[in-house]
């Protein structure tokens, strides 16, 4: 078993968007992404039959919704919120009720996977006047890049009285 080295763990991924306005810089998200699901596709079978017996072929097609969810931890200064709620609003806006053309709204989602021994001093690092940040090997990790994206819904933080605790969304593209 100790041959077999480490399992993949579930909440060891990185997560970067490019929002609309920022076409050469990614933000890197990973710190208040909770989680993500990969979008799968599946085959459909169709079945043939001939003189009482019938065997099941893939059909020549594939059931694929392009869509996907990532969920946010909800930072105090509303920031990172405020980020999805201005880019919602280029497609839609509900306060005014105005629709826009949608080509200028579409920014990229990549989330990678860190696999392997991971360590947080990996190979590349990325700077900004603030703090140093590990990035992975994208060579040796998963990773699932969706171009052309654009939020469909943001959704609502959720208050309540009864507890503390931090506040999340989830976010549709």
């Amino acid at each position: 078993m100790v041959d077999s080295g480490a399992d993949a763990q579930k909440n060891m991924f990185d997560t970067f968007i490019t929002f609309p306005w920022n076409t050469d810089d990614e933000v890197i998200v990973s710190t208040r992404a909770k989680d993500f699901s990969v979008p799968e596709a599946s085959t459909g079978t169709d079945e043939r039959k001939y003189h009482g017996t019938s065997i099941k072929v893939p059909k020549t097609e594939i059931t694929f919704d392009r869509k996907f969810s990532l969920t946010f931890r909800l930072d105090a200064s509303y920031a990172l919120y405020q980020q999805f709620i201005t880019w919602h609003s280029i497609t839609a806006d509900p306060v005014s009720g105005g629709v826009s053309n949608w080509a200028t709204s579409r920014g990229t989602v990549r989330v990678q996977a860190l696999s392997g021994t991971y360590a947080a001093t990996a190979v590349h690092s990325y700077e900004d006047t603030k703090s140093t940040y590990a990035i992975a090997d994208a060579e040796t990790n998963a990773e699932w890049t969706f171009f052309d994206v654009w939020p469909e819904k943001v959704g609502q933080p959720k208050f309540t009285g009864d507890a503390g605790g931090a506040l999340d969304y989830t976010v549709e593209f």
